[in-house]
């Protein structure tokens, strides 16, 4: 990532979630309560905001890495 500017601009998504993460906080036989859901909608419509029409929504100013960490 130092040797390319652009991947600065890298995000990265970690959590207890199956691929349609965004429609429930149970995985398998555990719920991980309302704490463990993310809008993923959200985020890729920012995303796309920006790298598709140019629009600066503030998504790049977010921290790199969103972690859910369980326990």
């Amino acid at each position: 990532m130092q040797k390319n500017p652009e991947a600065k601009k890298s995000k990265l998504i970690v959590g207890p979630w199956p691929h349609p993460l965004s429609l429930s906080t149970i995985t398998g036989d555990i719920d991980f309560g309302p704490d463990s859901m993310i809008d993923l909608d959200q985020l890729e419509l920012r995303w796309f905001n920006y790298w598709l029409k140019g629009i600066d929504d503030g998504i790049l100013d977010e921290p790199p890495i969103k972690i859910f960490i369980m326990g």
